[in-house]
């Protein structure tokens, strides 16, 4: 609960991983509303579209992803209304019923 508000008090979250193999904190973010920038060489880059990537060396790059998050409400608001419903459709269930299929399509 705790972390939960302190998730809808942060403007942005911000994950400039070199590498990660998934990263929950995305996802715990988006879920709660506040809009994430993430590195493209985390895994969870691979599962979520309604976030801003950029490669983790390109510091330039992810400065001005901050600024314009934090700059811009619409860009904002549309992170946090995108994300959150993304998120709200990421569960456990779906993900192993999608290896279950994968495994039965190569068996």
């Amino acid at each position: 609960e705790e972390q939960s508000s302190l998730f809808t008090l942060a403007d942005l979250v911000v994950m400039p991983s070199v590498s990660e193999p998934f990263g929950i904190i995305p996802l715990e973010s988006m879920s709660n509303g506040t809009p994430v920038i993430v590195s493209k060489q985390s895994g969870v880059a691979e599962v979520i579209t309604r976030a801003l990537k950029v490669d983790f060396w390109d510091t330039d790059e992810m400065a001005n992803n901050i600024l314009a998050v934090i700059r811009n409400k619409a860009l904002s608001d549309t992170l946090q209304k995108e994300g959150l419903a993304q998120a709200k459709g990421i569960t456990w269930d779906k993900a192993a019923l999608k290896m279950k299929t994968l495994y039965q399509t190569i068996s």
